[in-house]
């Protein structure tokens, strides 16, 4: 990926919108009852992908400075369980609370340049993620929450 990157001629965005949850039917679990497996997989998948993808993208956003007043950004999309504590999605939760606090630890080092760096957090979005079959005012489509 990091070549692919390199071989790019500006980049102007970075959206890191990629997470795994608990599988169903273990939809709500305890944290002993998830093999070191589902661990791994939710956290290479939710913390070390996000980071690794903004430190190889980074130097590109930052190479080339755009005119004055133009910003480059990093969205990182996390999810409303990392704000609060979530029982039963603690792992998953924990991964999206890295996010939140590595987003926010990016913005503070990189004040002052042109790359400006924001966290979304949704709350249940109707996905084969989340299991959630119909859209609903409290639970919205892909689509429309995008």
């Amino acid at each position: 990926m990091k070549h692919k990157i390199e071989e790019l001629p500006s980049v102007a965005i970075l959206i890191n919108n990629v997470g795994v949850s608990y599988s169903h039917p273990d939809a709500l679990a305890k944290c002993e009852e998830l093999t070191l497996e589902k661990l791994q997989k939710m956290v290479v998948c939710n913390v070390t992908s996000t980071t690794c993808m903004t430190r190889i993208t980074l130097p590109k956003l930052l190479a080339s400075p755009p005119p004055a007043g133009v910003h480059r950004h990093i969205v990182n999309i996390a999810s409303q369980s990392g704000c609060f504590p979530t029982p039963y999605l603690s792992v998953y939760a924990g991964t999206k609370a890295f996010v939140i606090n590595f987003t926010a630890s990016l913005a503070g080092e990189l004040v002052g340049s042109c790359v400006k760096v924001q966290t979304i957090s949704p709350g249940f979005v109707s996905t084969n993620m989340s299991g959630i079959k119909r859209p609903s005012f409290f639970a919205p489509s892909a689509s429309t929450f995008a």
